[in-house]
């Protein structure tokens, strides 16, 4: 009886013992999940994987306060203070996508990996902190519409990413 009762509480503590090193394992990854919304804009940024400070619109070198833009602009959407990305031989290889949709959901843009001129030589770890897309709002967009603009940036050598969204007005 007493050697049965010896083995339950040994066990007990080792299971206590790997849940508590499970945790602190997880704990120290950089695994990253969340979800912000700017909203000024409403631009919403996800991630699992990878994680991102700040993401913001941008026009003409000023972050932008609604979702409104004119024709003919180049909207710029940053990613900053990116982190996850699995570095091999001191590089990273970030990937990325878009795409934008009119107001009956027809494809305007659909631009599948954005990145590509860097599959051979990657990034240093901190370029890839501070990342891109951008969006040159004209033909066949139309003033008075609005369009869905998303983008995705993931990793190459992982299993992280970043996604967005934000629908944009065409003054």
């Amino acid at each position: 009886m007493m050697v049965r009762m010896m083995k339950e509480v040994l066990m007990k503590k080792a299971w206590l013992i790997l849940a508590t090193v499970s945790i602190l394992a997880f704990c120290n990854s950089n695994f990253s999940i969340g979800f912000k919304t700017d909203l000024f804009t409403g631009l919403k940024v996800s991630y699992k994987g990878l994680g991102v400070e700040e993401s913001y619109l941008e026009v003409n070198k000023e972050k932008l306060k609604k979702n409104e833009v004119d024709m003919g602009a180049k909207v710029f959407l940053y990613l900053r203070e990116v982190q996850g990305f699995v570095e091999k031989a001191g590089r990273v290889y970030p990937g990325a996508s878009m795409t934008v949709t009119g107001p009956g959901g027809e494809m305007v843009i659909d631009k599948k990996d954005l990145y590509a001129q860097f599959d051979g030589s990657g990034v240093s770890p901190a370029d890839a902190k501070y990342l891109s897309l951008a969006l040159l709002v004209g033909d066949p967009m139309e003033e008075g519409k609005t369009y869905v603009w998303k983008g995705r940036i993931w990793d190459k050598n992982g299993k992280g990413q970043i996604t967005t969204e934000v629908k944009i007005r065409i003054k």
